[in-house]
């Protein structure tokens, strides 16, 4: 409003732009003295131009300074809003769709009702998409406790804290404390205070305006108060009634899991699962090479039946097990001994397929892997296994993987930007790439980098089975195929440095 006024008071444009700066710093000076003082600066530069400075005092500073200016706006609490541009947005959005103020009652209503709802489908959506989705600039320990929780508009603003708080260090007073006042956020030094601490934000810091990821509310819980005495109460009232010890130990013993998880007789056993039909698999998922299990017949390696070996049956699972705690114990010494073994690799190749890798697999997965697939390892090994996984041909599969990744970017430019955020020219120019050599390590396919692009992409379901790391993608906007036509593509990622095909 005050550049449209005043415009026409300029009869250069670079004036003019000079002076929309000068009008900027003014209205963002945090303090009332440097206020004041650009105030009596303005006053001088323009001094022979009565007509600009009147119509600025008398139309606006003189009576309104408190509700725009920043050195009385920033003691508030307002959530960033210091305009009216939310409001005028959504009566110009209203006039758009009713295209006609001459229509009868009926009519516009009937608009105004589709408007609203449209309106609340995308606001549904986006807070699904909060809950579910986390950008990649966000996956820093530091925001562990507030992913899921807190709104995308709170972690950018607290992430912009946290670039200005390089500057600021944990000094209090070179802070300001402008984001925790106006908007219930933490800041600079606070922030800095956790990230030389190693510690995460706490999820208390945050006001619970950007906690706030549902259009309905949660009845069943309480969310004012978290108290745990009447629920303990509950817990002793139905104690005191138990006649048999038995249900007394066994409340005692669920209650210091709870307390104490380390003291659980709950762990993930390390057994060999045996499938139905006979295995010829040692216990890292390969094939045992001249020992007395395997003999040279007339059509080649037979495995000689053994009675420990013949039955159909599997192996009890992990609830099955009753272990004392003393067991339990024992038990877990074991496993840890087992994983910090490096175990080597003892494939043996049928056709495209090798039995090996079995421990680069999240162990809880083993037990549902088939075999796996050995793709060219040449940085294009990741695209590869997708390739594999959709049929595609072993030598230029790679290409057309590549190429429709990029034409999904390209053609959903919008959507991906949003999703990926800073790290989005990043993926792109990761796929965009289609030379079969020389391929460097930001060429590679990467997870969870582009995990929902590819499963987008292919409308595929995209399993990470990878050791510390198991995650699954699933399409972000297609309806999902039906149970015959899914297709499942697994992967699994060895030593960091190539992917390998997972069958299930």
């Amino acid at each position: 409003m005050v550049l449209t006024s005043t415009k026409k008071m300029f009869a250069r444009n670079d004036d003019f732009q000079l002076f929309n700066k000068r009008w900027m710093d003014l209205m963002y000076a945090t303090t009332e003295a440097s206020f004041e003082l650009m105030l009596a600066t303005l006053r001088v530069e323009y001094a022979d131009m009565k007509g600009l400075l009147n119509y600025l005092e008398d139309t606006w500073l003189r009576d309104y300074k408190n509700r725009f200016i920043r050195a009385w706006t920033n003691p508030l609490f307002h959530l960033g809003e210091t305009t009216t541009q939310r409001v005028e947005s959504a009566h110009s959005t209203l006039k758009q769709h009713l295209g006609t103020c001459t229509a009868n009652f009926e009519a516009l209503w009937s608009v105004i009702h589709g408007m609203l709802d449209i309106q609340h489908n995308r606001i549904k959506s986006s807070f699904e998409v909060r809950l579910n989705v986390v950008q990649h600039g966000y996956m820093d320990g530091l925001y562990r406790r507030l992913r899921g929780y807190v709104s995308l508009k709170a972690l950018k603003l607290i992430r912009n804290e946290i670039e200005r708080g390089m500057n600021v260090g944990t000094n209090r007073s070179l802070c300001g404390c402008d984001l925790r006042t106006t908007c219930g956020l933490p800041c600079a030094h606070k922030l800095n205070v956790h990230i030389l601490a190693g510690s995460p934000i706490p999820l208390e810091d945050i006001h619970v305006y950007w906690k706030k990821l549902s259009m309905v509310p949660d009845a069943s819980v309480n969310r004012t108060a978290y108290n745990m005495n009447d629920e303990l109460q509950r817990v002793v009232s139905k104690f005191e009634t138990f006649v048999d010890e038995d249900s007394r130990v066994r409340t005692i013993q669920q209650l210091r899991e709870i307390s104490c998880p380390s003291s659980t007789s709950c762990i993930a056993l390390q057994a060999k699962v045996k499938r139905r039909g006979r295995s010829s698999l040692d216990s890292f998922g390969n094939y045992v090479i001249g020992s007395k299990k395997m003999k040279k017949g007339k059509r080649g390696m037979k495995r000689k039946a053994e009675k420990d070996d013949t039955s159909t049956t599997r192996d009890p699972s992990g609830f099955e097990y009753v272990l004392t705690p003393g067991e339990a114990a024992s038990a877990r010494r074991k496993v840890k001994q087992v994983r910090n073994k490096v175990h080597r690799t003892r494939g043996v190749s049928m056709g495209v397929f090798e039995i090996g890798f079995i421990h680069t697999i999240q162990p809880d997965w083993i037990q549902h892997v088939e075999t796996t697939v050995n793709v060219d390892s040449d940085g294009n090994c990741g695209f590869r296994c997708v390739a594999a996984g959709l049929g595609f041909s072993d030598i230029d599969g790679w290409k057309r993987v590549r190429t429709a990744m990029v034409n999904e970017l390209q053609e959903n430019q919008e959507f991906w930007n949003d999703l990926l955020g800073s790290y989005f020219d990043q993926v792109k120019g990761a796929v965009q790439f289609f030379e079969g050599k020389d391929v460097g390590s930001d060429k590679w396919m990467t997870l969870p980098d582009m995990g929902l692009l590819i499963a987008t992409t292919f409308n595929v379901v995209l399993v990470n089975v990878s050791y510390g790391c198991c995650m699954s993608f699933l399409p972000l906007r297609n309806a999902p195929p039906p149970m015959k036509d899914r297709v499942v593509i697994g992967v699994t990622n060895v030593n960091d440095t190539r992917w390998v095909r997972v069958s299930f």
